[in-house]
């Protein structure tokens, strides 16, 4: 995998930090165990969002490149950017938490920051596909006594959570 730097970054004339060469042995060893876990976690990724990190972030694209090359809109390719984002830094923030002692925002989607969490997510689960989302809104609303603003934000925490079901992760509320 290559990166190319983008102009601004010439510009600058400094090489930010994740292209400066380690100077001692271990932190050669400390980026490369970086570039490991971050390479693990980009690998689950859904693959548009996968490919979408790779060209913006690795090969220097622009949206609007990355937007033809995929053949879709600039628009469609920044909010797969942010969900991608936010869909690493959940997955990192425990690992980052325990390495760097970097702790996550505060702020996070309701249904995670609910001391009843689990019970929520198991209604979720038993969800048929026939089943509208208003109705299990409204049994979280009665039983659990959460606030949702509406339903959209329990698909935000499905979507959210497609790939790493079994992680609590800081996420805005949809």
């Amino acid at each position: 995998m290559s990166i190319e730097f983008h102009n601004w970054i010439y510009l600058t004339d400094i090489l930010p930090a994740w292209a400066q060469h380690p100077s001692s042995r271990t932190e050669h060893q400390r980026v490369e165990e970086i570039q490991r876990k971050v390479r693990s976690v980009l690998a689950r990724l859904p693959g548009r969002e996968r490919e979408t990190i790779q060209l913006y972030y690795f090969e220097g694209f622009s949206i609007e490149q990355i937007a033809a090359k995929l053949g879709t809109t600039a628009t469609r390719i920044t909010l797969l950017l942010q969900r991608a984002k936010r869909r690493l830094k959940h997955q990192l923030a425990d690992w980052v938490r325990a390495e760097f002692g970097v702790l996550p925002p505060t702020r996070s989607c309701a249904i995670c920051a609910h001391p009843q969490r689990e019970a929520i997510e198991r209604l979720i689960a038993k969800r048929l596909p026939e089943e509208p989302y208003s109705r299990l809104f409204r049994r979280i609303r009665q039983h659990h006594r959460l606030k949702l603003l509406s339903p959209k934000t329990i698909i935000s925490h499905m979507e959210y959570h497609r790939t790493q079901p079994e992680t609590r992760g800081n996420h805005d509320e949809k």
